[in-house]
């Protein structure tokens, strides 16, 4: 387990385990107050209080709408809330996940707000990559980072050591609330000719997390301690592409934006395709916290680790509005 600060430095030893294994636990992503500031946004969210005034993508239970001991989630937060956009548009996240895969830079693909209180049902194992079919190349790194401390019989994340080399397996179970959680995983050791290897919980103290390979196969048991129902289990999942070498010094979509058509032909939103910002989303991103948000960034085009550092900067945004601190994908 890798103990860092959050200015994280990986050596060689860790990288070749991240490989080995297909994940990398590591006990400090976050100082413990960034933590407590990331978790606090919880409530609000799922409230539906959001800053920007911007919907996130996905919002699957509400406060007063839904049962208390579900797996609460909300997708892509970072739309509705510059908090947690500070830190899912952070380059340090596009830069770990980029030297962990080997990758020249990455972007961001999506976040995830998960909310697992007591007595919530399990999670089924499955792989990311299953899920991103449609990117290309169609390949994940996620981040996960936990926000209460996290124990086995919490229902914390859990990895299959070496599950990453068995390919990539098409989703045939049940996502959430599966009656055995582990079916599919053991499907899949047999298809690859292997036993079911090691089972390693994700136990961190707030502020840790873990990275792993979007070929890892990884899920999470029920949630059994008996704290409040409102409280549990709150982890913050960040998944991220490569960036390949071309684009390096071009402003980025998000992979949400690359889906593809019948005919194979790359769909982009018009905005995106013409190299602007929608008005809306540059308002409620751009208009405060110069330092917090990444470079380049914006609501449509994020992140994120450039392959040299040393290459120039870019100029900054033209957008012409005097409160825009961030450097972002408008050009006029």
């Amino acid at each position: 387990m890798l103990d860092a600060a959050s200015d994280l430095e990986l050596g060689e030893e860790d990288i070749a385990r991240f490989r080995e294994d297909g994940f990398l636990v590591i006990e400090r992503l976050v100082a413990p107050v960034e933590a407590k500031r990331l978790r606090d946004r919880f409530e609000p969210m799922f409230r539906g209080d959001f800053e920007t005034g911007l919907h996130p993508d996905e919002w699957n239970w509400a406060e007063g709408r839904d049962p208390p001991d579900v797996t609460r989630q909300i997708c892509n937060a970072w739309k509705s809330d510059r908090t947690l956009a500070a830190r899912v548009l952070s380059a340090e996240v596009g830069r770990i996940c980029a030297r962990l895969a080997g990758w020249p830079g990455a972007r961001i693909g999506q976040d995830n707000m998960l909310w697992k209180p007591a007595g919530a049902k399990p999670i089924g194992f499955h792989q990311d990559d299953a899920y991103c079919r449609w990117v290309v190349p169609p390949h994940y790194v996620s981040l996960w980072l936990a926000l209460d401390d996290t124990a086995a019989e919490g229902g914390t994340l859990e990895y299959a050591r070496g599950s990453h080399e068995w390919g990539v397996t098409p989703p045939r179970h049940a996502f959430h609330a599966p009656d055995d959680y582990r079916a599919a995983l053991r499907e899949a050791a047999a298809a690859a000719g292997a036993e079911v290897p090691e089972i390693v919980p994700v136990e961190v103290p707030a502020g840790g997390g873990s990275i792993h390979d979007g070929r890892t196969w990884h899920g999470s048991a029920p949630n059994r301690t008996d704290a409040r129902p409102a409280l549990g289990r709150r982890p913050l999942r960040l998944l991220a592409g490569p960036l390949p070498p071309e684009r390096d010094q071009l402003h980025l979509q998000p992979l949400q934006a690359r889906r593809r058509r019948g005919d194979g032909r790359e769909l982009l939103p018009r905005p995106v395709a013409r190299g602007r910002l929608p008005d809306a989303v540059h308002r409620s991103l751009c208009r405060r916290r110069p330092r917090a948000l990444s470079r380049p960034v914006g609501a449509l085009a994020i992140l994120s680790a450039r392959a040299d550092p040393s290459s120039p900067p870019r100029p900054p945004c033209t957008s012409g509005r005097r409160s825009c601190p961030a450097w972002c994908a408008r050009t006029g």
